[in-house]
């Protein structure tokens, strides 16, 4: 079974580099639009809060320290 033809045994090293770089790239958009999210921590809380991943005496608990600060 030849996959890549022309570069001997080797083929299925580029192959394997191939998918590396594929990986590699989608790892490193993802991370980059978790580090560019323009979101404030309150607009990040109240969407916690909206999709109820924290109940309402959280969400209050974690407001009052963030405007404390």
């Amino acid at each position: 079974m030849h996959m890549i033809h022309g570069y001997g045994n080797s083929g299925w090293m580029i192959f394997v580099f191939m998918i590396g770089i594929i990986i590699l790239s989608l790892v490193g958009i993802v991370l980059m639009r978790s580090y560019l999210s323009t979101d404030t921590p309150i607009e990040i809380l109240e969407e916690r809060f909206k999709n109820g991943e924290i109940s309402e005496e959280e969400f209050y608990r974690i407001k009052y320290r963030i405007t404390r600060s």
